[in-house]
């Protein structure tokens, strides 16, 4: 699987698409990573559920994009968002 890389389009929507998103689980519903610009900065929000269960598929998809940030989603606890500043 190609690792998930800010784009363009992401700074604009806010929100990162990731493609292995299942809207059936809901751990894939509450969990997402939201990027902003704000004085030449760039911050990154990344939000893990606080319930249900995350399919394997986006676990691997957002962990390795928390990778890209020396993040390692695994430590992230249901409910908590962390905001990273580039």
């Amino acid at each position: 699987m190609e690792t998930t890389k800010i784009k363009a389009e992401d700074l604009k929507a806010g929100f990162v698409n990731f493609q292995s998103k299942n809207w059936g689980f809901a751990g894939d519903k509450g969990t997402w990573a939201r990027v902003d610009k704000k004085d030449n900065r760039i911050i990154i929000i990344i939000n893990k559920a606080m319930r249900g269960m995350i399919s394997e598929a986006y676990t691997n998809e957002i962990s390795d994009f928390c990778e890209n940030f020396d993040v390692n989603f695994n430590d992230i606890s249901s409910g908590q968002k962390i905001t990273i500043t580039i």
